[in-house]
């Protein structure tokens, strides 16, 4: 017989199958579909274990029915924890269809179609999402995007379901509640609730999306070309911008072949291309991804518009062919839904009406300019293509998608610089647009066809080699050919080229367009053909004064050569190459003087070209080129350090490390003459990236300072001027300048540092004293600015302002060249220099970088900070100044304290638990909880008291002078708790952080309430105030609804369980302590503690009840010793009983049969009870018991009113056998009410008879009664309004008999005892209307029916009786039986009068007798 043996690798599972188990056998664990267990052992096709959501019943179960999962193990043996290997996505997934499933059922029940139908649509998606994830086979980059959109769907499907906030990073992993602060939870449930806040209606949550310089990419890959072009084509791709009409990008080209397969057959499946380098200015505006079509073949097609050409010349051309577009802006954005960014998108291909507007066709076709453009006659004529965002550098973003850069992708870039440029990055390239031309038609008979060609010339005359290029994705050429408009002397290009040149040769070369007259005739071309002359214009790269070609237009003279002038003598460089040059000069006189023989200028003739060049080296600003060169004229160097200070930033940002470079160079040759010039030049620069639209450059500035920054003594010049500026504050010609360095003190200390390091290295640490001393000296003198008095002198309120925003910011680099200390020394010191009361909103913004820089993460800055950060904490919370600023402060604080990875914060917790506890206190006491910051407020004060530990409760507690101020503080913290208890502080699917605040109170009311019987109980020491706002809040605490767990599924119940215990009950147990605590002083909280007590006993929870009923007895004994009966326990018990069980909906069966038993046991040790009834007491409010659970769990509605009354009725008879008047009367009215809403309005007066029958025609005081009559103080008056309302409600019942008796009472009160003789004589007349009913009024004689109720499922008040009802107006008895079969659906009516027996009597259904 084989042995049960540990399992190896079958450790965990998920049941395939239900098992059931075999009935009454303990061995054997039955099994539901979906459930995971936990295996031990296994024999003989068998396995013993557990399920995971029991661990504690273990058994046996077939190895069949279970599917192996993988699973990580630790701590193999008896005690090894199994973890499911499972992606955490997927195991979240799982969790949440299991959920799912069970509240789909029930909408599919209670017939809610709508949201039936689309939870069935989220749970299909989340399967199919899950079994993608399962699968294993997507992308890094696709799976993540995937578990993102997976997430948002929980998200959503959890808020429309009313389920719980699940707190989650950026990334949707879960947070751990066990590794995060409390304050950090809040955040993560505030950013996840502002996300939910932004789902559409299918479940997409989109992200809140901030304003970034982050690098952006489009990833193109043009998956079909369905065009018959009918010649080789060139197909050309690019970015537009529609709102500044204009390309923001190059081309990117593919070479097609007359089948519509590139040329390159490589490139099959592979035309992809990344457009990179998008910044925020294309994000925002109106994109369009555009594809140009070139036709590359002879002049005519052969199914052209000009037939009458049967032969043509064999020569290729390029000629305009089709073009197609689409917008692109929602993709940049991120505007769609999940997975539609990568779906195939078919683009129609369009022509131009007119050859003449190709260059417009992409413009026309964007602004629907349908007289422009015709769609391609061709079937099925289109250019599929997909898209996607990618983000970040490229190098990550091809390390990130290597499935994508698997093939072949031209890296497309954009025109002119990205939003970041790296001091590392060398480009030197120059775009060329060849825009238009405007030429003479001759001696032809027709307009020409010109084609232009660029060539990139030396000044020697070669032509430059491959430094062409036409589009990305193809190699450069030697020279570019245009396009050719038939028959155009007034050709329109458009068309985009880009040139790569080095920079040795860029300052020696020029640009060379040549423009011939092209026929499709074959007798125009060739050898002879090509003799004739030709047009030629030029346009050098670089300026006389060293400036490159502007970015601008350029309208070019064009030459006319003739055929036997040779370029290659590059004579006419001489020449003037821009319109502007000739401007008014003839072309016989320019030729006479310069032009050399076979050039002449062509006046009436023009080219315009724009330029743009994107170089890291060459500049177009002469104020910028003139400092990098300063040394060719340092007699200028002051007006070109000014006038460095006036170039714009989008020049200077560009050449941040020769800028940098050359200022560092003056300043070591001319420190005595201009370093207060350089110095304000550099602060100028730092300052151009203080500004949002340069900031993205920031990084660029500390790779230089990190990496290429070699100036080892700049240090001590730096520190020099840094100082004369500061100390020269009370100048006020001077502030400006200040005020832009206090801005740039970030990038001026770290200059400081690096360069101190550099020399450190270069002598081995020589002059630290001195270095050091500098320092101190400077700080002494910002310590000096911080206490001049700005309400004199305004000015120096900004630079103080700046100083404390950017003084935090050069912590980082400061710690490489002070220690910790002495750092932190020097911090304290400049916050404490401002003066009370001044600057607050600055110093605590300050504070707040202080305390979330790295340095405050150390515990030897923290020793010297810390007591400065809470003193201030504490002044500006006391005086409620500044609170948001404070609370953020505070907020970071416990965030690091709570952090494990800081050190030791124990004496930091102190210093906070001592000085600022009770003014954060305070402050949740006073704040508004519509404010932005007091869910923050209320989370800090939380994450105190769970940080505190027992020995921080009891030194608190010994903390208070005198007894006098801890009562006061007790108060304050227990009505604190109190109202945190009572109202939420956060939203109710906050369940996470409702845990932790429930955790966080528990254990403030545990440790705090030990200082109640030492020092407030014996003797006149005793508070009662203090003592009985605790035990209101401690029972508040024990009843509240997020506590309620068996509210609760059962994994969330373990869950809470695990993780917290069942707060309710260690709060129960402690109240219980408390209680027995007071000994001869109970009687003091008796009666008020006993409906808090009730409401306790009254939780769903067996052993809260066990442990709270005796309670009841104590205090019953209590109050037999005191006064010699337990009447007001027993009056107040009945009364909360009556309001918690019928109104509050509290209590059940088992509670009854619970405080009946417990009652009964509990007082037999109590022999003074039993002899003063508490047998008979503990009888009645069982019974009471009864018949308020039978009032309430009667449904609400017409169909079951009679049963409502008849309950009601019940309790009105128990209590007046009870002698409870003021219940008693409270049903009275209940009943009162309910027969008016159904308008049996003579039965309502009948029962007010019941209160006016007792009321005397006195003035005694009246009891206390609901409604309209709660106005009466007397008897006399009640009695009346009760009467008036008595002969209305007979008077509407046409019991008019009735009415006049009433009637007759209150005449003979007004007559005899008030004497109101006007009210008098509205009686009269009230009985005269009665009189005059009952002789002419038609009233039906009513049906009365003798019905009774047999059976043991009916209710109690029913059970086994006999009642008369009374029908309605002539209702027949087939009535009255269907309406009470609608109240009675599964009632059997009896055919015979005769009384039933025993069988019926005691059957379990129900059996109904009805008879007129």
């Amino acid at each position: 017989m084989s042995r049960w043996q540990p399992t190896t690798n079958a450790k965990l599972g998920v049941v395939v199958y239900d098992y059931n188990g075999r009935q009454g056998d303990w061995r054997f664990l039955s099994l539901h579909l979906g459930d995971v267990v936990q295996i031990l052992e296994e024999c003989g096709g068998w396995y013993r274990g557990f399920l995971r959501r029991e661990p504690a019943r273990k058994g046996i179960f077939p190895s069949s029915f279970i599917h192996l999962k993988r699973h990580r193990l630790e701590n193999a043996g008896r005690n090894e924890t199994v973890t499911s290997s499972d992606d955490p996505v997927a195991q979240e997934v799982s969790c949440v269809l299991k959920e799912w499933s069970t509240i789909w059922k029930r909408l599919y029940k209670d017939h809610t179609n709508s949201q039936c139908a689309t939870m069935k649509m989220l749970i299909l998606q989340l399967i199919d999402f899950r079994s993608q994830i399962m699968s294993g086979t997507l992308p890094a980059d696709d799976l993540l995007k995937l578990k993102k959109r997976v997430t948002s769907k929980i998200d959503w499907g959890n808020r429309t379901l009313n389920l719980d906030l699940v707190p989650r990073r950026d990334n949707g992993e879960i947070v751990n509640e066990d590794n995060s602060s409390v304050l950090d939870l809040f955040r993560v449930h505030q950013r996840c609730a502002q996300s939910l806040a932004t789902a559409t209606s299918t479940g997409t949550i989109k992200p809140i999306r901030t304003r970034s310089m982050a690098v952006h990419h489009l990833f193109v890959d043009v998956t079909g070309f369905a065009c018959n072009v009918g010649d080789d084509a060139e197909l050309l791709v690019s970015l537009f911008n529609l709102h500044s009409v204009k390309f923001v990008s190059e081309r990117y080209m593919v070479k097609m072949s007359k089948n519509g397969t590139p040329k390159d057959v490589t490139k099959m499946g592979q035309l992809c291309a990344l457009f990179t380098d998008l910044g925020t200015k294309e994000l925002a505006g109106e994109v369009w991804l555009v594809f140009h079509i070139v036709r590359v073949g002879k002049m005519l097609a052969s199914s052209g518009h000009d037939n009458r050409h049967t032969k043509q010349s064999n020569a290729l051309y390029r000629r305009p062919f089709g073009c197609a577009a689409m917008s692109v802006a929602e993709i940049l954005v991120g505007n769609l839904e999940p997975g539609d960014e990568e779906r195939e998108h078919r683009l129609h291909i369009y022509q131009s009406t007119s050859e003449e507007n190709f260059a417009q066709l992409h413009l026309n076709v964007m602004r629907k300019n349908q007289k422009e453009y015709r769609q391609l006659q061709q079937q099925g004529a289109a250019i599929f293509v997909s898209m996607r965002m990618l983000h970040g550098t490229l190098s990550s973003v091809i390390e990130d998608n290597p499935h994508l850069f698997q093939r072949s992708v031209a890296i497309t870039r954009k025109l002119g610089f990205p939003d970041v440029i790296m001091p590392e990055e060398v480009r030197n390239d120059l775009y060329v647009v060849l825009d238009y031309g405007d030429f003479q038609q001759g001696s032809k008979t027709a307009p020409k066809n010109v084609e232009a060609t660029l060539e990139v010339v030396s000044e020697s005359g070669d032509i430059l080699k491959d430094c062409i290029y036409p589009g990305a994705g193809e190699d450069p050429v030697d020279e570019f050919k245009s396009i050719i408009l038939y028959h155009r002397n007034d050709p329109k290009w458009d068309e985009t080229v880009k040139i790569v040149i080095p920079i040795e040769t860029f300052y020696s070369c020029h640009l060379r367009l040549t423009f011939r007259h092209r026929t499709s005739n074959p007798a125009g071309s060739g050898a002879k053909g090509d003799k004739h002359s030709y047009l030629m214009s030029f346009v050098k790269l670089m300026n006389f004064d060293g400036t490159t070609l502007a970015d601008t237009k350029h309208e070019l003279v064009v030459y006319k050569c003739e055929p036997k002038y040779k370029l290659d003598q590059v004579r006419y460089l001489k020449l003037p190459f821009v319109k502007s040059d000739v401007s008014g000069k003839g072309s016989s006189t320019l030729g006479s003087q310069d032009l050399p023989p076979g050039i002449a200028v062509s006046p009436r003739e023009s080219v315009v070209i724009r330029s743009l060049v994107c170089s890291t080296k060459l500049t177009h600003n002469v104020d910028l080129l003139g400092v990098l060169k300063w040394r060719l004229e340092p007699q200028k160097l002051e007006n070109k350090l000014r006038a460095l200070m006036k170039v714009g930033g989008e020049e200077t940002v560009k050449f941040l490390q020769d800028t940098f470079d050359a200022l560092f160079a003056i300043l070591d040759d001319t420190m005595e003459s201009y370093g207060h010039l350089v110095f304000e030049a550099i602060v100028f620069i730092i300052g151009l990236l203080s500004d949002k639209k340069y900031h993205h450059f920031r990084p660029v500035l500390e790779s230089y300072i990190d990496r290429l920054f070699a100036n080892a003594t700049a240090h001590t010049k730096l520190i020099e001027l840094l100082r004369r500026q500061v100390d020269h504050v009370d100048e006020g010609n001077a502030h400006q300048s200040l005020l832009k360095t206090m801005r740039g003190l970030e990038y001026i200390f770290r200059f400081i540092v690096r360069s101190r390091v550099l020399y450190a290295k270069a002598t081995k640490g020589r002059g630290l004293t001195e270095f050091k001393h500098s320092l101190h000296s400077l700080f002494h003198s910002f310590n000096a600015m911080m206490v001049v008095d700005g309400d004199t002198k305004d000015y120096v309120v900004p630079i103080q302002a700046a100083a404390l925003q950017h003084f935090p910011s050069t912590f980082g680099d400061l710690l490489q060249v002070l220690d910790v200390a002495e750092l932190s020394t020097i911090v304290r010191d400049f916050i404490d220099s401002i003066p009370i009361n001044k600057m607050t909103r600055f110093k605590m913004l300050s504070i707040r970088n202080i305390v979330t820089n790295s340095l405050f993460r150390r515990p030897e800055a923290r020793m010297v900070l810390m007591p400065m950060v809470v003193k201030h904490l504490q002044l500006h919370l006391t005086q409620r100044e500044e609170l948001q600023q404070c609370v953020d402060i505070l907020s970071e604080l416990l965030i690091i304290l709570e952090d494990t990875t800081v050190g030791a914060t124990r004496d930091n917790t102190s210093v906070v638990v001592q000085c600022l506890f009770r003014t954060v206190l305070q402050a949740v006491a006073a704040v508004d909880r519509n404010s932005s910051y007091s869910g923050q407020l209320v989370s800090s004060l939380v994450a105190i008291l769970r940080m505190m530990d027992v020995q921080h409760y009891h030194d608190y507690i010994r903390y208070f002078p005198d007894r006098e101020v801890l009562l006061e503080f007790l108060t304050e913290v227990f009505a604190v708790f109190m109202d945190l208890v009572s109202r939420q502080p956060f939203p109710q699917d906050w369940f996470v952080m409702a845990m932790l605040h429930n955790s966080g109170i528990l254990a403030g009311l545990t440790y705090f309430a030990e200082a109640l019987p030492v020092n407030f109980l014996d003797g006149q020491l005793f508070d009662y105030q203090v003592w009985n706002t605790y035990f209101l809040v401690s029972v508040a605490f024990v009843c509240q609804d997020s506590l309620q767990l068996e509210r609760y599924s059962p994994a969330k119940q373990h869950k809470v369980l695990q993780r917290y215990g069942d707060m309710r009950l260690k709060m129960n147990h402690q109240v219980l302590e408390m209680w027995n605590l007071l000994d001869d002083l109970k009687m003091r909280f008796i009666p008020d503690l006993v409906g808090p007590f009730v409401e306790m006993a009254l939780i769903d929870h067996d052993e809260i009840r066990k442990n709270t009923i005796p309670a009841f007895v104590d205090m019953m004994d209590c109050e037999l010793k005191s006064t010699g009966d337990f009447r007001r326990v027993e009056s107040e018990l009945i009364d909360k009983l009556d309001t918690y069980v019928s109104g509050g909906g509290r209590g059940d069966d088992r509670f009854k049969d619970t405080l009946f038993s417990m009652l009964s046991v509990e007082t037999t040790q109590y022999p003074d009870l039993q002899k003063a009834g508490v047998s008979q007491f503990i009888e009645s409010i069982t019974q009471l018991l009864s018949r308020l659970l039978e009032f309430r769990n009667v449904p609400e509605g017409d169909e079951n009113r009679n049963q409502r009354m008849s309950t009601i009725s019940n309790l009105l008879h128990l209590y007046r056998e009870m002698e409870r008047e003021e219940m008693y009367l409270r049903y009275v009215y209940k009943l009162c009410g309910m027969h008016l809403q159904w308008g049996n309005y003579t039965e309502a007066a009948l029962t007010l008879m019941l209160h006016a029958k007792k009321l005397e025609w006195h003035d005694f005081p009246a009891p206390r009664v609901p409604g309209k009559y709660a106005v009466a103080t007397t008897h006399r008056r009640l009695k009346e309004m009760l009467y008036q309302d008595i002969i209305e409600y007979f008077d509407k019942g046409k019991l008019w008999e009735f009415s006049i008796d009433v009637s007759k009472e209150l005449a003979h009160h007004y007559e005899t005892a008030t004497y109101d003789y006007e009210k008098l004589s509205s009686i009269y007349r009230t009985i005269g209307d009665s009189f005059h009913k009952i002789v002419h009024s038609v009233r039906a004689t009513p049906s009365y029916f003798r019905v009774g109720f047999y059976g043991r499922d009916f209710l109690p008040s029913l059970k086994n009786k006999l009642f008369i009802y009374r029908g309605g107006e002539y209702e027949n008895i087939g009535d009255f039986n269907a309406r009470l079969m609608t109240e009675f659906p599964n009632a059997q009516m009896l055919k015979k009068s005769t009384p039933p027996d025993n069988d019926i009597l005691e059957s379990a259904g129900q059996c109904k007798y009805g008879r007129s």
